[in-house]
């Protein structure tokens, strides 16, 4: 079966196109939601090495044979490696991540209590106003260093918001608006209604953050079986329940009572469907929530924590995908398309979370999946 067929530029950081990379010898990337994509490029010796600048761009387009390409993603380039085998020959491999990375890079940067730092809206528009204030406008202050912070703005926009997804207050300092993003959402699938983030590559030039519900794909699983008899290879279920927390009680501001001044306001949230399995399954954590005067916010907080996903149980599968010629990656499905699983007498219902393709003389595809987790959250 023929492979994906696959397009190669070197953009500036501003999104225009230096080179078109031809002869590379091997490609590796992936595509994620809610987690950071990840690119190495190998190129042979007659790549020239001045191009190897940091936040340069990799555009990666691919196309199934007879259709037209799309863009997979555009990668930042973070780094390189090079070196000479034993025949003298040199080689490069070129290091990338994605949009989602931005992200990782900013802060909500703002004082306790201001309207920076405490909103109050649904899920998808309160993750877009955090990104819009840190993202997409420019600081004005002279000489000072955030001049440069707001120039991103150019090439880094938000979707417009859609008014989707639960309602609740946030109250961020100093968290990364990568945690942000994945905190909202987190509350917002506790509270019952799923949601999703993803930084889209527009063009060369451009990426956009966009939220999704319930998905951002198709739900195909009243169409789609993946099991070892169609289409799964090399399946990996694996379960751990060693981290879980499913009781959080937070603690906020002082109450003010005159007979204890130094009790303070406190609210919980907790996962029913876990808590009940055993005499066994109930563990608790606290959260600090500092001076928060509001006890739906501290319990909003708590809801964040526990639907967590690293304070969930652990339930991942990953395998690789058969390219069949009636089911085809970027065809019959697509990154964050929902299916169904058949492995080893257990169905399961499951999310395409993250891609991972690899292309030299063949081309292999694996799928990490998100497994829907039984949630009951409840507050006091």
């Amino acid at each position: 079966m023929a492979i994906g067929q696959y397009e190669i530029w070197l953009d500036h950081w501003n999104g225009t196109r230096l080179a078109f990379i031809d002869g590379w010898l091997n490609l590796e990337y992936t595509r994620a939601l809610h987690g950071v994509g990840a690119l190495a490029l190998q190129v042979p010796s007659s790549f020239d090495d001045a191009m190897l600048q940091v936040d340069y761009k990799i555009e990666v387009w691919r196309a199934l044979p007879g259709e037209a390409k799309r863009l997979e993603n555009v990668y930042l380039i973070r780094g390189w490696k090079q070196w000479t085998d034993q025949a003298g020959v040199n080689y490069t491999t070129i290091i990338g991540v994605d949009g989602n990375d931005v992200l990782k890079r900013r802060f909500v940067w703002a004082q306790p209590g201001s309207t920076q730092a405490r909103k109050t809206d649904n899920a998808c528009d309160l993750i877009k106003a955090y990104m819009r204030e840190a993202l997409t406008t420019a600081d004005a202050y002279g000489t000072d260093p955030q001049d440069w912070r707001g120039q991103i703005a150019t090439y880094f926009t938000v979707a417009a918001d859609d008014g989707l997804g639960q309602s609740f207050t946030k109250n961020y300092e100093g968290k990364t608006l990568f945690d942000v993003a994945n905190g909202i959402a987190e509350t917002s699938t506790g509270r019952g209604t799923v949601v999703w983030w993803y930084v889209c590559p527009v063009s060369g030039a451009e990426y956009q953050l966009r939220t999704y519900t319930p998905l951002l794909g198709q739900d195909l699983t009243g169409q789609v079986t993946l099991t070892p008899d169609f289409a799964m290879a090399e399946g990996n279920h694996e379960y751990s329940g060693i981290d879980e927390f499913n009781m959080v009680v937070g603690w906020g501001g002082k109450i003010g009572w005159a007979e204890h001044p130094d009790y303070r306001k406190s609210d919980d949230a907790y996962n029913l469907a876990s808590i009940r399995k055993s005499a066994f399954s109930w563990r608790e954590k606290f959260l600090d929530c500092g001076d928060e005067p509001d006890y739906d916010a501290i319990a909003d907080a708590c809801i964040e924590e526990v639907t967590n996903a690293d304070n969930l149980a652990q339930q991942t599968f990953q395998c690789g995908l058969s390219e069949l010629e009636n089911f085809r990656y970027g065809r019959e499905w697509d990154f964050g398309d929902k299916v169904k699983l058949s492995y080893r007498g257990v169905q399961m219902d499951a999310v395409v979370k993250t891609v991972h393709v690899t292309v030299g003389a063949t081309e292999r595809i694996e799928v990490f999946f998100k497994i829907d987790q039984t949630l009951n959250i409840q507050t006091s």
